[in-house]
């Protein structure tokens, strides 16, 4: 996807191109960033019911179909929960002593001990 163009605005639509630059696709940013934005919420407000948060990717997958779309706001949803969710919960356990984040980065490193 490229977001290069000259006036520092995000254009309507942005369009996605192939390695040789020709676009494929166009896509609405403002529908990316809300769509991720209620997948985030929908999940995490779910998030301790393993079989509603089944429903809630397939109806987010129903709705927006299996293509490019939903791959985008996925990404959307994993960034909004991140910065938005995951951050402050550890920003608050570092202030309480807990070192959250050096578990995560060990796990990352070694993603099959977990």
């Amino acid at each position: 996807m490229t977001t290069d163009h000259p006036f520092g605005t995000e254009p309507d639509p942005v369009f996605v191109v192939d390695p040789q630059g020709i676009p494929t696709s166009a896509l609405d940013l403002q529908q990316i960033r809300e769509a991720g934005l209620r997948l985030m919420l929908d999940m995490a407000a779910h998030s301790a019911d393993k079989d509603e948060l089944d429903r809630i990717a397939a109806r987010h997958l129903e709705a927006l179909g299996s293509g490019e779309l939903f791959r985008y706001v996925a990404a959307a949803a994993l960034w909004s929960m991140t910065r938005g969710l995951l951050e402050p919960l550890l920003v608050m356990c570092e202030n309480a002593g807990i070192n959250a984040r050096e578990s995560l980065l060990s796990a990352a490193r070694n993603p099959d001990h977990n």
